[in-house]
């Protein structure tokens, strides 16, 4: 186990990703059971403090109704469950940027994101990416301008920081 060669004041933390990426070719057809039992396998195998919950739905063409979105949120709400039955912390990694096939989201895609990883009990949220770099578009650019996202997450965030203490701290 990790946690037996650690020193006490660190914590452990795993980044897991979506059910997708068992058979990224054949998203229509992954067994959302299969997903259940990886996390579970995580959480008993590597105990972590926190885990972190990385994946970016919104491709090229993707649609917030299309399937890989509803399969987004079936993971997200089975890793908030385990999580919190086993005492972990669950955190999520919001896509905030363009790389690869994914896309960079609009300003009601960036808040439906944010919002459903609130609703399904995440304990803590991050933006993937803050920093434009090597063909990737984040948060601001190579020169630190802001992009047009940027201000949108800032004012989500005001947004979750007057709800602290509501739901959850």
């Amino acid at each position: 186990k990790i946690k037996a060669i650690l020193p006490k004041d660190k914590q452990v933390t795993i980044n897991l990703l979506p059910n997708a990426a068992f058979t990224p070719n054949t998203i229509y057809n992954v067994d959302l059971n299969e997903y259940d039992r990886h996390v579970t396998s995580i959480l008993n195998k590597v105990q972590p403090d926190v885990l972190s919950f990385d994946n970016y739905p919104l491709g090229t063409s993707t649609k917030l109704t299309d399937q890989s979105v509803i399969y987004y949120l079936k993971n997200l709400l089975e890793i908030n469950t385990q999580c919190r039955d086993a005492g972990v912390e669950a955190t999520s990694i919001i896509q905030s940027a363009q790389f690869g096939t994914c896309r960079m989201p609009s300003s009601t895609e960036l808040m439906f994101l944010t919002n459903m990883n609130l609703v399904s009990g995440m304990d803590g949220i991050t933006y993937f990416l803050f920093y434009s770099h090597d063909g990737y578009t984040g948060l601001v650019n190579a020169s630190w301008g802001n992009n047009r996202l940027f201000n949108v997450a800032k004012n989500i965030n005001k947004g979750i920081s007057k709800m602290k203490g509501v739901f959850k701290d």
